[in-house]
């Protein structure tokens, strides 16, 4: 039977490719599928792309997944972006031309922050184009594949089958056998909860697990709970931040992410993600060494 191909309208501000293109997303597993991106979103492997106004995508299971996808691409916070656009955009004559040069900037809402997390334990050194690859990998191993229309993924394994399974995470290679430590650890978590909870409640609770440190729990905070305040600082934004605001040179990490968050608030977030990309076209690798 063929697998009905569904519709959500779009703000037409809303750029499909450049979403997934500049928040990050290659740290998760969204890949090109023919004239589609191919992405698991829960358990669902979806097709998605994007006609003129309206997002047409399709899943293997079928079904309604508007409300998850609006979730996903903060559909429902419209406004709310608009409103973190104008007032980075009062913040600075450098807040205001990376919000026009970046119009179509979002940060995503995983829906499954267990897959965030594992995905940021794994990060460590690697390069963030390398983290799909590893998350992909836990999910070959440890998932169970999911076809649509010749394409096979594998769904990522849920947070309780870790410690049920430990022996399955020893053939993954995830990098030094600390971060499988720092997974089977994570596992505890109680991660809904801390969606729910303030934000320095919730990366103090992620820091007290092992091998989670501050960076990788304000990766977590922002990309897999939602909080919008956290400001993750890794060695792009430690560049990134004094190259366009001088006066915060000489500051380290945790000083650069203090500043940002009593400058920007609630901003900070999408604020990160501005000079996130910024950093990544501005500055040379060479650079950041």
């Amino acid at each position: 039977m063929a697998i009905r191909k569904r519709t959500i309208e779009v703000d037409e501000r809303f750029n499909l490719d450049a979403t997934l293109d500049m928040a990050r997303t290659h740290e998760f597993r969204w890949r090109r599928w023919q004239k589609w991106h191919s992405g698991v979103l829960n358990g669902h492997l979806v097709h998605i792309r994007q006609v003129a106004s309206a997002l047409e995508y399709c899943s293997h299971r079928g079904g309604n997944l508007d409300q998850l996808l609006q979730f996903y691409f903060r559909l429902d916070e419209e406004s709310e972006i608009a409103d973190a656009r104008a007032a980075l955009s009062k913040d600075s004559e450098v807040m205001a031309r990376l919000v026009e040069r970046y119009p179509a900037m979002r940060a995503v809402r995983q829906p499954d922050p267990w897959e965030c997390t594992v995905a940021f334990i794994c990060s460590g050194t690697n390069g963030v184009e390398d983290m799909g690859r590893i998350v992909e990998e836990v999910a070959r191993k440890l998932g169970s594949p999911v076809d649509l229309d010749g394409d096979r993924r594998h769904t990522f394994p849920t947070q309780s089958e870790i410690p049920r399974h430990p022996e399955r995470l020893e053939g993954v290679k995830v990098g030094m056998k600390s971060r499988r430590k720092a997974i089977r650890s994570a596992a505890n978590l109680d991660l809904k909860g801390l969606a729910e909870a303030p934000y320095g409640e919730a990366v103090r609770e992620l820091q007290g697990s092992w091998g989670i440190g501050a960076k990788i729990a304000d990766c977590i905070a922002l990309f897999g709970l939602g909080h919008g305040e956290a400001f993750p600082t890794d060695r792009w934004l430690e560049r990134a931040v004094p190259f366009y605001f001088p006066e915060t040179s000489g500051l380290a990490k945790r000083e650069l992410a203090a500043w940002a968050q009593s400058r920007f608030g609630g901003h900070a977030g999408y604020a990160n993600q501005l000079l996130f990309r910024a950093a990544r076209e501005d500055l040379s690798s060479e650079s950041i060494r």
